[in-house]
């Protein structure tokens, strides 16, 4: 991955039916609108979890671009059916199956973590003793595993967005240079959204 892609928590936000996307567009283009501007995507764990058969079918449908990225929120333990609804979004999604953003204690078993980047977060005190390699420490969050960035709640201001992106982007390993950065708020204004993106590019990322 050789650029920093921003993405927000699900594509179908309430907010944005009159700030981004066009008048009357059907429901089901708005994915392939989203990904005009935005490469990556955090799912919300209710979300994909309901998905059918169909609805995955639908969503490789409607997306004409292969660099895109969905992104797993997983908050619940993982039980014998969540490892099973993963493991069949990653065979009908491929590639674009990306990763999984595991909250807290959740424990990812290793045919998940061999198919999957895995990420963790936490707003615990202090990493936990098995975060080894990467991490990044952000406005509360913490992160380790698979480098992927994360905030809960953006910054409306620009300078400290690009402050922001610079400190993480500083905390990737040698000759990475590129990673997901996602804004997990469910009622998240696009401007500030769109802004983000626009200084990651600036900077060069």
């Amino acid at each position: 991955m050789e650029n920093l892609m921003v993405g927000a928590f699900g594509w179908n936000q309430a907010g944005w039916l009159e700030s981004f996307y066009p008048e009357d567009m059907p429901e089901d283009w708005r994915l392939d609108y989203y990904s005009q501007f935005f490469k990556a995507v955090l799912v919300p764990e209710t979300e994909w979890q309901s998905w059918t058969n169909d609805d995955m079918d639908d969503l490789v449908e409607a997306l004409e671009d292969e660099t895109f990225y969905f992104v797993f929120d997983v908050v619940e333990a993982m039980d014998d059916e969540i490892q099973a609804r993963l493991m069949s979004l990653k065979a009908r999604l491929a590639t674009q199956a990306y990763g999984l953003l595991c909250h807290d204690n959740v424990q990812v078993p290793d045919a998940l973590d061999k198919v999957y980047c895995v990420t963790y977060v936490t707003e615990s005190e202090t990493l936990p003793e098995q975060a080894l390699g990467w991490s990044w420490q952000y406005g509360g969050m913490k992160l380790w595993g698979e480098p992927l960035g994360y905030v809960s709640t953006l910054i409306d201001d620009g300078k400290q967005q690009a402050e922001m992106l610079k400190h993480f982007m500083q905390s990737l390993p040698e000759g990475r240079e590129g990673a997901l950065f996602l804004v997990g708020a469910p009622k998240q204004d696009m401007a500030p959204l769109k802004n983000l993106k626009v200084v990651g590019e600036l900077l060069g990322y």
